[in-house]
């Protein structure tokens, strides 16, 4: 079982030679299933959201960046582990990795409770009112 005690020592999360990875079949299974699903996000969002343009907007973009930075990340992090590269294996870089893609998960969070009901509202509103204006005659 992993103690989270170590985490606030600044010895261990600075340690140049970090050891060898115990799981690391897991953290790359993980982070290649990420990639994946960041694909599977851009294909439904490309292919099946038809009506609304700024759902297809934020899936296309914020959802399936988050989710491919997250994957492509974690995979070169893990591989410096891997290669036993002395600096760039640090287990602080790891934790300020996780904390910034916590960070962004939290923006998207604000975005979707905040912004995004306002801009669909504002979409629908001016989807109905186009139905009434004159279009062009060719």
């Amino acid at each position: 079982m992993f103690d989270f005690s170590k985490l606030s020592d600044i010895k261990f999360l600075t340690d140049s030679n970090p050891g060898a990875l115990a799981s690391k079949n897991l953290f790359l299974i993980v982070f290649g299933l990420i990639i994946i699903l960041a694909v599977i996000v851009w294909f439904l969002a490309h292919y099946l959201v038809k009506k609304s343009k700024i759902l297809r907007k934020f899936l296309e973009t914020k959802v399936f960046y988050l989710f491919l930075t997250l994957g492509i990340g974690g995979l070169i992090l893990t591989f410096f582990r891997l290669a036993g590269a002395s600096f760039l294996s640090m287990r602080l870089l790891f934790v300020i990795f996780i904390f910034s893609i916590l960070v962004w998960a939290i923006y998207l969070i604000f975005y979707l409770a905040v912004s995004f009901p306002r801009e669909y509202k504002e979409e629908s509103d001016y989807k109905r009112r186009a139905k009434y204006l004159p279009r062009s005659q060719k």
